[in-house]
């Protein structure tokens, strides 16, 4: 059972529709101050500035590790992840 045409257009995916520059803007905007953020308080983050559900932030979450723009940090047994951006891999 296929979504009327209006619904799919809704459900369609952000991630594609946002430009690398945008999500780079907003990433060194989020982590100006040096922060450091646990998974789900990222993910948070990102479905509120994206007006994003949980499955499609986890799609932004996996594009940012894959471009290399944010790393994961361990301390203990904590994981955060902080901004990891150098000219190799900004557009």
């Amino acid at each position: 059972m296929s979504l009327p045409e209006k619904l799919q257009k809704k459900v369609s995916n952000k991630l594609e529709t946002i430009s690398d520059e945008e999500h780079i803007s907003w990433l060194k905007e989020l982590y100006a101050e040096g922060k450091q953020l646990g998974r789900s308080e990222l993910m948070k983050c990102i479905s509120d500035k994206f007006g994003v559900g949980d499955t499609n932030s986890r799609k932004f979450f996996a594009y940012y590790k894959e471009q290399g723009w944010i790393t994961d940090v361990k301390e203990g047994r904590y994981v955060y992840f902080v901004l990891q951006m150098d000219a190799s891999n900004v557009c």
